[in-house]
């Protein structure tokens, strides 16, 4: 199945990468943000907590790594399900292919069958 088939969902994931972590040293940091989606506006959303041993920051790590495992996984589940999801569609083509074959073929000897009934009749 050629990509531009594949529904988006498949596709959602495709660029998650985790990267890991580096603290930062108390100063004054530069953050940039590029977005290189010419489909579509891009919009971010940031949040910055301060990694110290407060429950709120350490809640927010915890939710961080939380979520980015379950992407990595989803991406994984994702990536074998497209596998599936492309059989069934050719198999889905495979027998829509046939059931017309099998119309036409049905449809064909109707006919025959309909001539020669009215040639015999007549």
């Amino acid at each position: 199945m050629e990509d531009k088939e594949t529904p988006l969902p498949f596709h959602l994931l495709d660029t998650l990468e985790v990267v890991g972590a580096h603290t930062l040293e108390q100063r004054d940091h530069f953050l940039c943000v590029y977005g290189d989606n010419w489909i579509k506006d891009v919009r971010y959303q940031l949040k910055f907590v301060p990694l110290n041993d407060s429950p709120i920051s350490m809640e927010c790590v915890r939710d961080l790594t939380t979520t980015e495992e379950a992407l990595i996984k989803k991406k994984s589940e994702m990536s074998k399900f497209q596998v599936e999801y492309t059989e069934a569609i050719k198999k889905y083509k495979e027998v829509v292919d046939r059931l017309k074959n099998e119309t036409e073929e049905i449809n064909s000897l109707l006919k025959v069958t309909n001539c020669t009934l009215f040639i015999t009749t007549n």
